[in-house]
Parts: C-alpha cells; structure tokens; sequence
C-alpha cells in the first residue's frame, strides 16, 4: 500500500476569465475548504418480470463543486478572492471552474455557473464566503 496521498492544501480552485479559446484562469485564494461533487440518479424498472421488485438503474448524471474560505482584501492580478466569486454569480457567468494540484494529477473540471453565493460574518471573526458551482455537461479528469 502506497504512503502517498495528495494534501488539499495543495488543491487549488480556478474560474477561467477568458474564453474557451484563450483561456485566462485565475486562482480562487483563501480556500479552507473546496470539494467535487457528484452523483447519478436512479430509474426504476418495474416489469411484471421482477416479482414485484424494482430494478433501479443508472441514469442522469450531474456534479457541483462546493467551496468556502476567508475573504481576501489583497488578491494579486491572476487571483481571484470573494469579489471575483460575487461578481461570476451576479453577471451569470458560465464558464469553465477546475480543481487540481500543480502536476494535473488529481483534475476536475467542467463549465459551469456559480447557483449560490454566501458571505457570513460573526462579531469576532473575519468575514468568509462560500459558493456552489453547478455543472454544466461532462467533467473532464486530465488536463495541461
């Protein structure tokens, strides 16, 4: 068994700003927190073949991916921080999200839309935000 594992730290989340053609992406910084998502539902085939049981078959997949963190006041010119998030979610913007370490060997990534947005703050704390990106089409696992 190997002792490799891949740290999330590492993981890093990016929306493209360009196009698909001329892709620019840019870091979302200050993740705590960043995760893949997805799932298939279920068809049932009932048939007077199956005694009275169900047949649940595979059918329809989708994906999101989940994030949260602290809001950066200071993000660099290629990062992105909770204003970039805000502002994908206010225009609509579908476009494509990835999240991989720096070799591309854990790589997730797809079009698709902010659907949610969230910036709580507790007295006490520093502000955070949070969001759901929902998949649009297929999720490719390798990239360059």
């Amino acid at each position: 068994m190997a002792d490799s594992f891949i740290a999330s730290e590492v993981l890093i989340l990016e929306a493209n700003m360009g196009t698909t053609v001329t892709p620019s992406w840019k870091k979302i910084v200050c993740l705590s927190e960043k995760s893949f998502n997805g799932s298939t539902s279920s068809t049932d085939i009932v048939t007077d073949c199956n005694d009275g049981f169900t047949n649940p078959q595979p059918s329809k997949k989708s994906w999101n991916i989940s994030f949260s963190g602290y809001a950066s006041t200071d993000p660099s010119a290629n990062e992105g921080s909770y204003e970039t998030v805000y502002q994908l979610w206010d225009l609509r913007t579908v476009t494509e999200f990835r999240i991989r370490n720096a070799s591309n060997t854990y790589y997730r990534a797809g079009r698709g839309w902010i659907s949610d947005v969230s910036e709580p703050s507790s007295a006490g704390d520093y502000l955070q935000f949070s969001g759901t990106i929902t998949g649009n089409g297929a999720v490719a696992t390798s990239g360059s």
